[in-house]
């Protein structure tokens, strides 16, 4: 297919940062092939040719959703005021399995909404807790059906809620019947079925859960897979302060040194949220080419704390975006994400020279978002021979009149709405907030009664069970708080807290 974009009335996101104007677009295939005025086209092309008028719109790259986790997407509003170790009870210790048609119509509902924000990638942390090929088949279907690009993780983790939690006392060893052979066999079923599908769009990562929850066997396959298959690694790290209090038990070191020992922290490594990292750590990430995803909403919504944002782009350490769940962010939106990103970190110091820009904000949704998927170079910029994954946003949105800077605008004044078309791949998978791979009105229907049934047939019972857990749970969370603010090897985190 070719797509010729006429006459883009402002183009973001060019090479080394530029802004064009009355700006041609030549896609062809899955590329984009030329940039510039008046560009010329056969007349016997043309008649085969898609033709966007872009007098009326703003050219951006597609946005890139670092990490996200579609199985939780008819949980969004169910919970509030809880730190992450009591909010995961809810969604995850006492859940019923779920079958490939339930991880289907969670990654399609939560695709539709990421693709109505302008989102042309999502990097998902698909958890399953079952250890089944559902959670991957179910979610890449959708994403196949939908036309958008999915960096899909097969979720590993073979140590039980107790013995992942600091002074947890809780009998569950039955969460640990699933061997790491079975899992890793399971993530070369996945990568065999999937991984290269839809002309490349379609990826299969690893998302070990967390280095509390996997042991050292465990991570040390991690690394051999990553290394044999080149594939990226997605990983909660240093969320929140009881996994800091956690790594000191465990290990009497942080996190990070730990994983350098076992020879994890290569370029392969994406770190989620990162919140309680030293600055040995951040050195550790940054020699070693590891890259980070920042998820500010899902952040202040578990009070897990404020990321050390300036500090990792200093190191010159790649980061990207990504809005979490529904059941902590409660949003698929990344426009969102980006206005967040851009004002949240103004509050951690009065030197305005450290607060991040939206210019920044946007290439972390963008570049760095690629980098976080192993793509740097390939995706995020507006250039030829790159991905032609582009939207195209209505210039006469409120959010951009008067048209003083789009970026800025983009980032504190324009809402997802503004986003008119999207093309993925060298596809036009929406056109005029219309949705051309599937019925959307026909999907949503079926999604919104599956998230009804669910709502109230199943989520009661979850709800119940995570109540019985729930005393032990807030004990071992005020222990870990409690440690973190006694001990002194977490003074230097403690002083850095905003």
């Amino acid at each position: 297919m070719s797509i010729l974009i006429r006459s883009a009335h402002k183009v973001i996101g060019l090479p080394h940062g530029a802004v064009g104007h009355d700006l041609d677009i030549l896609i062809e295939g899955d590329r984009i092939a030329a940039i510039g005025k008046d560009l010329a086209v056969e007349p016997a092309r043309q008649s085969s040719m898609v033709v966007l008028d872009g007098r009326q719109r703003l050219v951006f790259p597609g946005l890139v959703n670092a990490h996200a986790h579609s199985n939780e997407s008819f949980e969004q509003g169910l919970s509030q005021r809880l730190p992450l170790e009591l909010w995961r009870l809810r969604t995850y210790a006492a859940a019923p399995a779920l079958t490939e048609q339930d991880y289907y119509l969670r990654a399609l509902f939560f695709g539709v909404a990421s693709l109505r924000a302008g989102v042309t990638t999502i990097q998902d942390d698909v958890i399953n807790l079952g250890f089944t090929p559902a959670s991957v088949d179910g979610a890449c279907r959708a994403y196949r059906d939908l036309g958008l690009r999915a960096w899909v993780t097969t979720s590993v983790g073979d140590r039980g809620l107790a013995e992942s939690h600091a002074f947890l006392q809780l009998d569950d060893g039955a969460s640990r019947a699933i061997s790491a052979e079975a899992q890793m066999a399971l993530f070369f079923r996945n990568r065999e079925r999937w991984h290269g599908a839809e002309n490349g769009r379609i990826q299969i990562n690893l998302g070990p859960r967390g280095p509390q929850r996997c042991s050292p066997a465990l991570l040390a396959q991690i690394g051999e897979a990553a290394e044999r298959t080149g594939c990226a690694v997605h990983m909660h790290v240093l969320e929140t302060r009881g996994q800091a209090v956690m790594a000191q038990q465990e290990y009497g070191r942080s996190a990070i040194a730990h994983l350098q020992d076992i020879g994890l922290t290569t370029p392969r490594l994406t770190i989620n949220h990162g919140i309680w990292l030293t600055d040995a750590d951040i050195d550790m990430l940054a020699s070693n080419g590891c890259r980070v995803t920042h998820n500010p909403s899902s952040n202040l919504k578990l009070g897990s704390g404020l990321c050390r944002l300036r500090d990792l782009l200093s190191a010159g350490i790649k980061v990207g975006l990504g809005t979490d769940g529904l059941a902590t962010s409660d949003t698929a939106d990344m426009q969102l994400i980006v206005r967040l990103t851009a004002l949240l970190h103004s509050i951690q110091s009065p030197d305005y020279e450290r607060w991040i820009s939206a210019q920044e904000a946007l290439q972390m949704a963008t570049v760095g978002g690629a980098a976080t998927g192993l793509h740097d170079g390939n995706q995020g910029v507006i250039g030829t021979g790159f991905k032609a994954d582009i939207i195209l946003l209505d210039r006469h949105h409120p959010g951009f009149i008067p048209l003083n800077d789009p970026v800025a605008q983009l980032a504190f004044s324009a809402s997802s709405d503004a986003v008119q078309s999207a093309i993925v791949d060298g596809r036009l998978v929406m056109h005029e907030r219309r949705l051309t791979m599937l019925d959307e009105t026909e999907a949503l229907g079926v999604i919104a009664e599956a998230a009804e049934r669910w709502r109230r047939d199943v989520a009661p019972a979850t709800l119940a069970g995570a109540a019985d857990l729930t005393p032990a749970m807030a004990a071992s969370y005020h222990r870990s708080i409690e440690a973190f603010e006694t001990e002194t090897w977490a003074r230097p985190l403690r002083s850095r807290r905003y």
